[in-house]
């Protein structure tokens, strides 16, 4: 019963469309994306760069979408992507660049973006990479919502097999 009520609760709680962090150092692109994106229903956060972005990782947490400049003062968008799956591994995370430059795509790719867009953005990309223009509209927020239901099930299953009782904030 109380597996059942947390299972439940897992998956109201991914019903939303998501929460997304929005770190670029251009205060106007930040603005715009976020209102585009708080109008299809998505919750956003702000970050200036990289350091903002942990900051909100630690405090609000619990992001469903990372996007991020590549090219910032500081601290990197590609660097901000292995930083930022280490506190979140189920980040979906899409990089946002001025600058063509493959190397620096392939690698944002390869160490878990999964989706690169130039700048400036076209709202209709983006969209698409969000997959809010085929009906799929919380693709991300769900794909996200199946791994941790499935991780629950399984750390159930094992708990039950070895007969280990369940923790009160596990239930």
């Amino acid at each position: 019963q109380d597996f059942t009520n947390h299972f439940l609760s897992v998956i109201l709680k991914t019903m939303g469309k998501g929460k997304i962090l929005i770190t670029d150092d251009e205060k106007d692109i930040r603005e715009l994306l976020r209102d585009f994106l708080e109008g299809e229903g998505y919750e956003c956060q702000l970050a200036a760069n990289a350091f903002e972005a942990l900051e909100k990782f630690e405090s609000a947490g619990d992001f469903d979408i990372l996007m991020s400049d590549i090219r910032m003062p500081g601290t990197s968008g590609v660097d901000l992507v292995q930083q930022a799956l280490e506190i979140e591994p189920d980040l979906a995370i899409l990089m946002l660049t001025a600058v063509n430059d493959a190397p620096t795509a392939t690698e944002a790719l390869g160490l878990g973006a999964m989706d690169y867009l130039m700048k400036p953005v076209e709202l209709t990309d983006l969209a698409a990479a969000l997959g809010l223009d085929d009906h799929r509209q919380r693709r991300p927020v769900l794909d996200r919502a199946r791994r941790i239901v499935a991780l629950h099930l399984a750390e159930h299953d094992v708990r039950r097999r070895t007969r280990q009782p369940l923790q009160p904030d596990e239930r």
